[in-house]
Parts: structure tokens; sequence; C-alpha cells
């Protein structure tokens, strides 16, 4: 696979299947995750996942992946890594 295919999203969201992978993330979890912004275009940030017990919100290197069960606007791809 080639570094540019990692940044091939679909043309639309899949809510479910982000929310399906959401419920299966633990905080620590090594998980990689798409993001599609109007500022900065299309990226990628792999570690690992934070939850917050004050905010209940997931987050991945200071971005929020999830408020609650529900994903945020900008993520598009979501799985775990090895």
């Amino acid at each position: 696979m080639s570094a540019l295919e990692v940044l091939r999203i679909p043309a639309r969201r899949d809510v479910k299947a982000l929310g399906a992978t959401l419920a299966t993330v633990e905080s620590g979890q090594r998980i990689r995750a798409t993001f599609v912004s109007p500022r900065y275009g299309t990226f990628v940030v792999s570690g690992d996942a934070v939850a917050s017990d004050s905010t209940k919100a997931l987050t991945l290197a200071g971005r929020f992946i999830a408020q609650g069960v529900k994903p945020d606007r900008e993520l598009r791809l979501l799985a775990a890594e090895p």
C-alpha cells in the first residue's frame, strides 16, 4: 500500500459504522483516525485513545473523536491498530 492510500476516504461517512467502532474503543487503545477538515483537508492521526471522565469525550492527539456516543463531524474513518 502506498503512503497516499491512507488518505482515500469514502464519499459519504458511515455514521453507523463509526458508532459501532467507537463502542469498542477503550482508553489507552492504539487507533488510527482519518479526519476531513475544511481548514486542514484530509489527514490521518494515529496514537492512543484518551477518554475524559469530566467531559465524556474520546480524544486522539488532542482531537475530538466522539462526544458521548456521537462521532465528531470531521471524523471519517476509525480503525484499531495492532
